[in-house]
């Protein structure tokens, strides 16, 4: 009876005590449900709810029972390469790390794990052999070889029809030039470069004939470019409105410059019928200078080294032939400007423009005609270096300018043919075709 008095009392105190426990509560914490009737927390359920360490925001702990949550392995395309050491690179499986505090927790971003998760920044080895810098920095692939291959091929067919496009230009420009259709003071016998060296005594005469016969070359077009701009400029005269005193200085001076020229071209037929041994006969060149790509096979030429001479003008000849392409452009833009500034003049009487334009044209006209008659002079110099004896004239020819289209193909299949239209060859012979014009 006692005991169950203790027990009761001990009951009743236990209840005072939980009551006045529950009052201080709700007076401590005025928005706590249970004071305003609401339904009291389940304690349990809000710690079941506490983030685990496999959830998306980070959290204390595992809940019970279920296995630490991993990111799924991200696809190979999203994959960084690292290039730290094997022993430092964690795998992309491996179960996270366990944090037991909350400032740990804290310390983990919604942001960085949902890049963990998709697989950022995580590190995956490769192999040294394979490692890319570019992929390594940028996260891209590497480029297709197939894209190299293309772009090289292209790259290989552009110059080749760039160069030919130039060089039929050039060779149409100096064509014009040494092919007057007016009236010319000028009288002689056209003549090939074959003729003319066909007599020649030894290689010398060779030589000096050839370069007898460019500079003769050279000295027709300065004179038929003369007549040509005469012609230019009285047309100029007469379209304008008013009279220009001056477009009439210039065409004084253009007359002056022809009568000049005249003489220089005379003087040089002299020349070249003395090497020829016909004082009687003036020559004209029929032949057009060579304004291609030289091979000049320089390796095979001297294939005990090469003397200085010889290897300055293999480099000198294709920076030459640069410059003769570069002219004829100029001269080609320079005469569509003209013809802008004469069309201006026209209408404003602007005479000072058009014979700018003029000067310009002659300018650009004489240095072409300089820089092909270099390009030639150097070409046959050349081959007085790679065949010092006495040249078959039809190998010589071939070596120097392109063949007519008739016989033979080509210059290689004239040399290798033995096509002579001369003197009989020499034991020099065997070393011709080591420099000779290309051949499109």
């Amino acid at each position: 009876m006692r005991f169950t008095q203790i027990v009761l009392a001990t009951l009743l105190a236990c209840g005072l005590l939980a009551a006045q426990a529950n009052a201080q509560g709700s007076g401590r914490y005025p928005n706590n449900p249970s004071s305003t009737g609401g339904s009291s927390i389940n304690f349990e359920d809000a710690f079941k709810n506490l983030p685990s360490s496999g959830s998306n925001t980070g959290g204390y702990r595992s809940q019970p029972g279920t296995p630490p949550a991993t990111a799924p392995k991200p696809p190979a395309s999203n994959q960084l390469r690292s290039v730290s050491p094997p022993a430092t690179s964690q795998s992309a499986t491996s179960p996270p790390v366990r944090t037991t505090t909350p400032a740990a927790a804290s310390s983990v971003s919604p942001s960085q794990a949902s890049r963990s998760q998709a697989g950022v920044g995580r590190s995956y080895q490769q192999p040294a052999a394979t490692r890319s810098p570019a992929a390594s920095a940028y996260s891209t692939p590497p480029q297709s070889p197939q894209l190299g291959s293309t772009l090289q091929s292209r790259f290989e067919a552009t110059p080749s029809t760039v160069s030919g496009e130039r060089e039929r230009n050039a060779r149409q420009i100096l064509s014009k030039m040494l092919n007057y259709n007016g009236t010319s003071e000028l009288r002689g016998t056209p003549m090939s470069l074959a003729s003319v060296v066909a007599t020649a005594i030894d290689r010398d005469d060779q030589a000096e004939r050839v370069e007898a016969y460019w500079m003769l070359s050279s000295a027709v077009a300065d004179y038929y470019l003369g007549l040509a701009e005469v012609n230019e400029i009285s047309a100029l005269k007469q379209r304008a409105n008013v009279h220009s005193t001056a477009i009439n200085q210039a065409l004084s001076k253009q007359r002056v410059r022809v009568g000049t020229a005249l003489k220089a071209a005379r003087a040089a037929q002299h020349r070249l019928a003395k090497k020829m041994g016909q004082g009687g006969m003036m020559p004209l060149p029929s032949d057009v200078p060579f304004t291609g790509p030289y091979n000049t096979r320089l390796a095979t030429a001297f294939p005990t080294g090469a003397p200085a001479e010889a290897r300055l003008i293999n480099e000198l000849l294709p920076l030459r032939l640069a410059e003769i392409y570069d002219s004829a452009e100029s001269i080609s833009q320079s005469q569509a400007w003209f013809k802008q500034v004469a069309q201006r003049a026209a209408a404003t009487s602007d005479a000072e423009g058009v014979v700018r334009g003029l000067q310009l044209n002659a300018l650009n006209r004489r240095a072409f005609v300089m820089l092909v008659r270099d390009y030639n002079l150097r070409i046959s110099r050349y081959t007085q270096l790679t065949t010092p004896e006495r040249v078959d004239t039809g190998r010589l020819v071939a070596m120097l300018i392109r063949t007519p289209q008739g016989g033979v193909r080509s210059a290689d299949d004239a040399l290798m043919a033995g096509f002579s239209a001369g003197a009989g060859s020499t034991a020099a012979d065997s070393r011709f075709g080591t420099s000779t014009p290309s051949q499109r």
